[in-house]
């Protein structure tokens, strides 16, 4: 990448100087490999843990739908849905989770 007659600066652009076009799209193919790596990742655990459920090695407790919570909600009346959610699904697996725990 050329300079154009301004001293190197070792990779790092000063303050306020715009990236190139060339390593915008470097940028945006780095994400790009991350986000794939990230998502094949989370398909292999899924995969394996349904195989370990199926197997009967474990024991999946987990709420049917999140109700559009995120990782990061904030909005408590969400969160106490999301409990209650969670909370009743146990309830009613009680016997299932008792059965699992007993071997």
């Amino acid at each position: 990448m050329p300079n154009h007659g301004r001293p190197p600066t070792g990779g790092r652009e000063k303050e306020g100087e715009a990236m190139s076009l060339e390593a915008m799209e470097q940028v945006t193919k780095v994400e790009e490999a991350l986000r794939q790596r990230k998502s094949e990742a989370a398909a292999q655990a899924k995969q394996l843990v349904a195989q370990a459920e199926r197997e009967g090695k474990l024991l999946v407790i987990a709420p049917r739908t999140t109700l559009g919570v995120s990782r990061t909600e904030r909005d408590v009346e969400k969160l106490r849905l999301l409990w209650a959610e969670g909370y009743q699904s146990a309830v009613d697996r009680m016997e299932e989770i008792r059965d699992y725990l007993r071997g």
